[in-house]
């Protein structure tokens, strides 16, 4: 003999037991205020130490399981840059206004080694539109970024004594990059 608790208790005997429901987590806001993130990427040689400042995040209704966004607010210094999102994301889609300013480029020596093969120095400042869509039946996925405005400052490829290029100020606005087209309208 024996006693059943939970859904055993409530299950007449010779009946299949009911399925189990899935989690559903609901979080109608959630704050962060003057925190700090720290990360190491260890898939880059070499392995890149990092950190956010002055974290604050204000986030509104987080669901899961959910197919509609959450609405998002973020900003951080990243050592001397500011940065900022705001917008909507979710698992399927996301639309973000994201801005930086005072960025030091060298400050991304590391995940820029993956793809240029002199270093790069200079500073940005800019602000562009995140779109992103996941893909599902019959839908392609999406990930274009409209740059509003993207200013690079004293720019310089290779030694900062002997540069292989450089110029003092790069500007863009109203371009688009679509990264899964791997292709870029640089506006004006």
């Amino acid at each position: 003999a024996g006693r059943a608790t939970g859904a055993e208790a409530a299950t007449p005997p010779g009946s299949a037991a009911p399925a189990p429901q899935p989690w559903a987590v609901q979080v109608d806001e959630l704050a962060v205020q003057g925190g700090k993130l720290s990360w190491r990427d260890e898939t880059l040689k070499p392995a890149w130490d990092t950190r956010l400042d002055a974290l604050d995040i204000a986030a509104r209704g987080l669901r899961w399981p959910s197919d509609t966004p959450a609405t998002l607010e973020a900003s951080a210094r990243w050592g001397q840059a500011t940065l900022g999102v705001n917008g909507q994301a979710g698992p399927e889609r996301a639309e973000l206004a994201v801005r930086w300013g005072d960025l030091v480029l060298a400050d991304l020596a590391p995940p820029l080694a993956q793809v240029l093969r002199l270093p790069l120095a200079g500073r940005s400042q800019g602000e562009l539109d995140l779109h992103w869509l996941a893909a599902a039946e019959g839908i392609a996925p999406r990930l274009v970024l409209d740059l509003k405005d993207l200013s690079l400052r004293d720019l310089a490829l290779g030694s900062p004594k002997a540069p292989v290029a450089g110029w003092r100020e790069l500007r863009v606005q109203d371009g688009q990059v679509d990264l899964l087209a791997r292709s870029a309208d640089l506006g004006q």
